[in-house]
């Protein structure tokens, strides 16, 4: 009896098929394979290069570092190489047979262009299974996502690259429309300092709004996920600084600031990076998205802001002072009449007048020091969860106030009871803790109903008008998760249409030169991908609708299929 396994029916199917198949159609499936796997490999290749000239320039990567991004970002491209590759390949080995007379004997012996097309066309059809995959799921869950880890894990050695060959580094979005440069004379990578600091603050892209200096800087880089080893993430600390608000030219001393945020934007934010289940689930949770997330959270920043001004108007009226919390538990006394206007644009400013503050130290019933206010304006910070102690990830930030202190007179009060005083233009008081029922209320507030604008008076300017933007941004992101999806389906039939127009270009040209196949391939390809690009930037417009760009997105390939019709009828005549 024989111990020999039988071969599995898919083995025998696979086996059997190959032999099956024409002689002639294996031929050109080989050809055509080959050529498509060579031109998309050589084109992929020269692009991630390309992507990786600006991580050169800017953060001086090493040769493992390098080598690992050209392999995450080898299947990002391959989506954009392999239409034209497909093309390419087609175009050159039917315009080959063409050359060679090889078509005019198949058709001598009764076999049709008909029948030759069967092969470009099941290659297209397969690498539009192929581009349909990576765009949609394998490019943004496995490579993109490895590419943020990557640069999460060398996060740190980001920020110091960039100090060392620029002396600044850029921190984009700390705030909401904010944005930060950071100048350092020397920077102490050992114990994380920086020495000879200038901070200049953007309010939008080009608009100075706060110049602040200062002769140290401390650096804290943290994780917001759990891996501790991945710092993504960094808070700038200048110490003793001096703050300088433009236009106005208002100067004051400041003995800690903050500036946090993300060291860089996670690319899977992008529309582009996102895989089909997260474009998909943009529509049922639209805060995932973070321009709409942006506008939401400054809105119940700003509620927060105006409850917390209310609060403190209300209970010092009724008991003549209102006290908040310190970062060690020391207490400030507030009191003083309100400001009229109660509310700006900017948020909840100018709250108090005449104010006098009395600070206490924990469990003494004795002020320490007495501060005597001209004004006192109010600030909303966050502080990052990995600064404030939290041992839980990916938790919120931790809103805190910070009070503006406008021609302020410091009167210290000893044990000793010999007063000193100190006169201070501006003065800030800062990481004041609010009351947990403001936060709750003012950072539970839904979408919705930022949206309806129902909002207790008096209500800040700017918090009225963030509705309206949150309704516009809502229906931009629709229009963009519909250009997006029908972008890349378009991007994926283009392989079937242009692996058929190759292979009629190349019989009717009669071309077996490389370069003419190229040049033939090139224009038809660029043509498509320009109205796709044409409909996604029609996003930006709200004079066309999403059905409009969408149809434009569509119409290179409505013109390719017209044309395929064209040559083929051509061809047929021949």
């Amino acid at each position: 009896m024989s111990n020999s396994k039988s071969p599995s029916r898919i083995r025998l199917l696979v086996g059997g098929l190959w032999p099956r198949i024409p002689i002639l159609h294996r031929y050109l499936a080989r050809e055509l394979f080959f050529v498509t796997l060579l031109t998309a490999t050589v084109l992929t290749s020269l692009m991630a290069l390309c992507g990786l000239l600006k991580p050169l320039r800017k953060y001086g990567i090493t040769a493992t570092e390098m080598f690992e991004i050209l392999i995450l970002l080898f299947p990002f491209f391959l989506v954009f190489t392999v239409p034209f590759a497909v093309m390419l390949a087609c175009c050159w080995v039917y315009g080959r047979l063409s050359a060679d007379n090889e078509l005019n004997a198949c058709s001598t012996s009764g076999i049709n262009i008909q029948t030759l097309l069967i092969v470009p066309l099941l290659l297209g059809l397969l690498t539009m299974i192929l581009s349909v995959f990576l765009a949609n799921w394998w490019v943004p869950n496995w490579a993109l996502a490895r590419f943020d880890v990557l640069l999460a894990r060398h996060g740190k050695d980001i920020v110091y690259r960039e100090l060392n060959r620029r002396g600044s580094y850029t921190l984009r979005r700390y705030q909401i429309g904010r944005t930060c440069i950071i100048h350092a004379d020397s920077v102490d990578r050992a114990n994380d300092v920086l020495q000879g600091i200038a901070v200049a603050v953007f309010a939008g892209d080009s608009k100075v709004e706060k110049i602040i200096t200062a002769r140290r800087a401390d650096l804290r880089f943290f994780s917001s996920d759990e891996n501790p080893d991945r710092l993504d993430s960094i808070a700038i600390v200048p110490l003793e600084a001096t703050v300088v608000e433009l236009p106005e030219y208002h100067t004051y001393k400041a003995a800690s600031l903050l500036f946090s945020g993300k060291i860089r934007q996670r690319i899977r934010e992008r529309f582009s990076a996102m895989s089909l289940d997260d474009l998909m689930a943009l529509g049922d949770d639209p805060e995932r998205y973070r321009y709409i997330r942006g506008l939401a959270q400054e809105a119940r920043r700003i509620y927060v802001a105006s409850e917390l001004v209310k609060r403190l108007h209300a209970e010092r009226t009724k008991d003549g002072y209102f006290e908040l919390y310190g970062p060690n538990q020391e207490r400030y006394r507030f009191t003083g009449r309100a400001a009229k206007p109660l509310f700006s644009v900017k948020g909840a400013r100018n709250i108090l007048e005449d104010t006098t503050i009395e600070e206490y130290l924990p469990g003494s019933t004795e002020p320490v020091r007495v501060f005597a206010v001209e004004q006192l304006d109010l600030e909303l910070v966050e502080l990052p969860a990995a600064m404030v102690g939290s041992e839980k990830k990916n938790t919120p930030p931790r809103l805190t106030a910070s009070m503006i202190l406008q021609n302020a007179r410091i009167t210290r009060l000893p044990a000793v009871h010999q007063e000193s005083v100190l006169e201070q233009s501006r003065f800030s008081i800062s990481q004041l803790a609010i009351p947990p029922d403001i936060i709750h209320r003012g950072m539970g507030i839904s979408l919705q109903e930022i949206k309806q604008a129902d909002f207790p008076r008096p209500t800040p300017q700017r918090l009225l008008h963030l509705a309206p933007q949150i309704t516009r941004g809502l229906a931009k992101l629709s229009k963009e998760i519909a250009l997006e999806i029908h972008s890349r389906m378009a991007m994926a039939v283009c392989c079937p249409v242009l692996a058929i127009m190759g292979a009629l270009l190349g019989a009717i040209f009669r071309r077996g030169q490389f370069i003419v196949a190229a040049g033939l391939s090139l224009i038809p390809a660029m043509m498509a991908l320009l109205f796709i690009i044409m409909g996604k930037r029609m996003v930006d417009s709200d004079v066309f609708s999403t059905s409009m760009a969408v149809a434009v997105a569509w119409t290179g390939l409505v013109i390719l299929i017209a044309a395929n019709v064209f040559l083929l009828v051509k061809v047929l005549k021949r």
